[in-house]
């Protein structure tokens, strides 16, 4: 079905699986920053809080609060027990009466401090002596005689009689028992406590109804917030996200080499535009006997707008050529064109390895490659040569022919007039070409062993036809995943 997908040409559009990759990999890097967020961890802690069976438990509690079952409730009643409990009615009764007004004046008095005195001398050895001493005359004649007549008159006068009788009252002495009493105590704290402002605040929010108490509350402002939280667009897509979660097969790979040429000349840190013998060996570029261009050691390579272009041109050039007969031999070409290759700084066994690439309309094989500095094992990411476009693996067999290929094949013009997506996913066992993520070919046999790097190159060979220069091949980003252990 695939093979006849690409004979039809019915190959998904480039923008659209780029843009598909683009925003499921910046979704994904979305989702992962925001699970780190203190944003969805305060929303957690509220979930967490508001959905607890605690919470529900004090909604329920202050949701039913009434002020008839309540602590202040009970002391009101308390007090209003107290308040009309005899000994307490008895006591306020003659604490606000006019009797007690006057006892209490009274006894301050002058009259009865003089009183107490005359009682103090009436009933002491000195006058029981005086009487004595003197006759029952002398007596009467005496001063002594006359302040216990003065004593006398006093205690028979009704105001005394009435101060002393209420004094020895039971009703006095209960209002004193009363008066020092934990009972008075209880009834002035409670008194105090009812008129106070805490008491009448909180008699008011208990007298109102449930609704209208919890939503005073502390439980419902962290409620209101975490409903309002969850139903934002941040945390709805979050939960939507989370439910279908579409990152499975991202998640598994991390990506381990990217290049989307945003400077103006290629960092040499990263490329070199050699293969990697030629550079041990001669320190120079060389070309391979089917060549008939030089490569000109970076000279054609062009990097602007975000893309590098390796352009082939017709012009003059001399370059070392390899054949298996001679070595190398400094020939001269009537072509030039280049090569870049990380075959200094980055090398992988197995990942994903993509290149967005757009061929030139000529001749000129075009090709993104997997290698190692030996001539084998190869392999074809994408090759666009003699209007087909080529992918493929080969290696060493131990045969009489030295190696073994594998190669698929389709009609190739439609990838010179616009970007395409060339990918190969290697793992154990296995290699899938894709193009714009449709499988091309499959591959389980002659997987190499050892790591390579990328190389992306265009090269004029002895068979090539339909010359049109210069020819331009461009390439837009190249990324490699590993996976992820």
């Amino acid at each position: 079905m695939a093979g006849l997908k690409f004979a039809l040409g019915m190959i998904p559009n480039t923008a659209k699986i780029e843009g598909a990759d683009d925003y499921i990999r910046k979704e994904f890097s979305d989702y992962i920053e925001y699970e780190k967020s203190d944003d969805l961890q305060h929303f957690t802690e509220l979930e967490n809080e508001v959905t607890s069976a605690e919470f529900l438990s004090e909604k329920k509690g202050i949701l039913t609060l009434k002020f008839k079952t309540s602590e202040e409730y009970n002391k009101e009643k308390e007090f209003q027990a107290i308040k009309k409990s005899k000994p307490i009615k008895n006591y306020f009764k003659i604490k606000e009466s006019r009797q007690l007004s006057n006892f209490n004046n009274f006894k301050t008095s002058e009259s009865l401090k003089t009183y107490f005195e005359l009682e103090k001398f009436v009933n002491s050895e000195e006058l029981a002596k005086i009487k004595t001493e003197l006759s029952s005359k002398e007596f009467k004649a005496s001063e002594e005689a006359t302040k216990e007549k003065k004593y006398f008159k006093a205690k028979k006068n009704s105001q005394f009689k009435n101060h002393f009788k209420f004094e020895n009252s039971p009703v006095y002495k209960e209002y004193l028992r009363v008066k020092d009493s934990d009972e008075l105590r209880k009834f002035n704290e409670l008194k105090e406590y009812l008129n106070s402002e805490e008491f009448l605040k909180q008699k008011e929010y208990l007298m109102l109804p449930g609704k209208k108490k919890y939503g005073l509350s502390k439980e419902f402002k962290r409620e209101t917030e975490y409903f309002d939280l969850k139903k934002s667009e941040k945390v709805l897509w979050h939960k939507k996200i989370k439910k279908k979660y579409p990152f499975t097969e991202i998640e598994e790979w991390d990506l381990a080499f990217e290049e989307k040429f945003e400077t103006d000349k290629l960092e040499s840190n990263k490329w070199m535009n050699r293969y990697m013998n030629g550079d041990k060996l001669l320190n120079k570029p060389y070309v391979l006997n089917d060549d008939i261009h030089a490569f000109t050691d970076g000279k054609n390579i062009e990097v602007s707008s975000g893309k590098l272009n390796i352009v082939t041109r017709k012009e003059d050039g001399c370059a070392l050529s390899w054949s298996p007969q001679f070595g190398f031999t400094e020939e001269e070409f009537e072509f030039t064109s280049d090569m870049i290759s990380t075959a200094k700084s980055f090398n992988q066994k197995e990942g994903i390895f993509k290149a967005k690439v757009k061929f030139g309309n000529s001749g000129v094989t075009q090709a993104f490659s997997l290698m190692t500095d030996q001539i084998l094992p190869h392999i074809d990411v994408v090759k666009f040569e003699k209007k087909k476009l080529f992918a493929g693996n080969f290696w060493k067999n131990g045969g009489r022919t030295g190696f073994s290929k594998s190669i698929g094949k389709t009609g190739g013009s439609r990838y010179k007039k616009d970007f395409h997506i060339y990918s190969l996913e290697w793992t154990e066992g296995k290699m899938v070409w894709k193009i714009n993520d449709l499988i091309f070919k499959i591959q389980t046999q002659g997987l190499p062993e050892s790591k390579m790097h990328l190389c992306l190159n265009a090269s004029l060979k002895k068979t090539a036809k339909n010359m049109n220069f210069p020819s331009t091949m461009e390439i837009d980003w190249v990324r490699v995943y590993k996976k992820r252990i």
